[in-house]
């Protein structure tokens, strides 16, 4: 098999056997002739024909070897990276620090805060909801939504006293 001559004919001659070989392990059937031209491409290469006893044994060793390749290369997934993704979990890990039982108390009290937000008079929640998502100041809340400054902080003061009763009333036994 060393020279191209030796090499073709050997392919040749068992290239029909090497198509139904791979036909049958592969899902696709586009993928044969690929695969097909990957093996005897890695046959031109070997230069030692004296090493190889039975040409057939050789070539599908070689079948084999390029299948278990291109399935490694074909289970291998697309990585992608989204860094808007990856920011906004990493927002939600809980700190290395805090017992298991420290943190499902925490993401339950985050769980009833919301609750609790979405049932607070419409003004309060908006007010709450300006000043802690969007951090305006009570100035620039008060320009957006056309009140005085001195109305924002009664609404946000309204709104944290509320929150404050519920869950003082959650942790009375």
């Amino acid at each position: 098999m060393g020279d191209a001559g030796a090499t073709q004919r050997a392919f040749e001659t068992l290239r029909a056997g090497l198509h139904r070989y791979l036909r049958r392990r592969l899902r696709h059937a586009q993928d044969v002739e690929d695969l097909a031209q990957e093996v005897y491409l890695r046959l031109l290469r070997f230069t030692d024909p004296k090493q190889v006893k039975s040409p057939a044994a050789y070539l599908f060793q070689v079948a084999l070897h390029v299948l278990y390749e291109f399935r490694l290369h074909q289970n291998r997934g697309v990585v992608t990276f989204d860094s808007t993704t990856a920011t906004a979990a990493a927002e939600h890990l809980p700190d290395p620090g805090t017992r298991p039982e420290e943190a499902h108390e925490q993401q339950l009290l985050r769980e009833r805060c919301s609750v609790l937000i979405e049932h607070l008079p419409p003004m309060q929640r908006l007010v709450l909801l300006l000043t802690t998502r969007e951090e305006l100041s009570n100035d620039q809340i008060a320009e957006k939504l056309g009140i005085s400054a001195s109305t924002v902080r009664v609404h946000l003061f309204r709104a944290i006293a509320n929150l404050r009763d519920e869950v003082s009333k959650d942790r009375q036994p």
